[in-house]
């Protein structure tokens, strides 16, 4: 839970990351559990349970916002990427858009911050979304309400799970996967192995070419439980691909 008495006023951090349409529909649907299964379920078996197509993603973040190109390979900066991320987790417990889209309105009126699904943390429940400000739990789509906390917790999810968020409360970097991190300032906001400059790809392209994983780690000096974290956020990605 976020602190409630962060400051209002959020400095714009320099994000560095750029992702292209399709890396970022893979990690949007690699990470994103079906309207049907709970979400404590698939966190321990997200590999049986692969997210929304990888056509409804690309519907959902193109109608949401305007990006750096259009047409088919439009690209993401981190921001974008996050606030996308939320919209989609949002609209897979079937929100619609348009009820997304208003409480992001709502929140950014409220909050006087441009990007506030990037800056809040966020819970949501079969109808309404919820967020903090000011000491206060508040519903961002039924302004001037409050949330009774103690009544409605049990009913709500946390959709920022992965989300790290710096002293100001901006977002600062996701954890996909335990062991795996995508920072903005590392390798340009490419999947690496959490404390380094690894990337997963590189470990996953020398697997599929023969590794094994007591090589790998011997030759990028890890520990074997961080090979194998690497390894599985990328065969997650597989799987995603080929069922997209």
């Amino acid at each position: 839970m976020r602190d409630a008495n962060m400051p209002k006023e959020i400095r714009p951090r320099p994000y560095s990351g750029i992702f292209s349409a399709q890396d970022a529909a893979l990690f949007l649907r690699a990470t994103t559990p079906p309207t049907d299964v709970p979400i404590p379920i698939w966190k321990i078996r997200r590999e049986r349970f692969i997210g929304p197509s990888s056509r409804h993603i690309y519907s959902w973040i193109r109608r949401s916002a305007d990006y750096q190109a259009r047409g088919k390979h439009f690209a993401l900066n981190f921001e974008q990427l996050i606030r996308a991320r939320m919209i989609v987790l949002l609209r897979s417990q079937r929100l619609p858009l348009r009820t997304i889209l208003s409480a992001e309105s709502e929140m950014r009126r409220a909050t006087r911050q441009p990007q506030p699904f990037v800056t809040e943390q966020l819970w949501s429940s079969s109808s309404d979304i919820f967020y903090y400000f000011e000491e206060l739990m508040r519903t961002a789509t039924r302004p001037h309400q409050l949330a009774f906390e103690k009544l409605i917790r049990e009913f709500m999810t946390p959709i920022n799970h992965g989300l790290e968020f710096d002293e100001s409360g901006l977002t600062q970097r996701w954890r996909p996967m335990p062991g795996v991190l995508i920072d903005p300032e590392i390798q340009f906001g490419s999947p690496c192995i959490e404390g380094t400059r690894v990337e997963t790809e590189a470990l996953w392209s020398f697997h599929q070419n023969g590794e094994d994983i007591g090589s790998l780690a011997e030759l990028y000096e890890l520990d074997v439980e961080k090979v194998k974290a690497g390894l599985d956020w990328e065969g997650v990605l597989a799987r995603a691909a080929k069922a997209a």
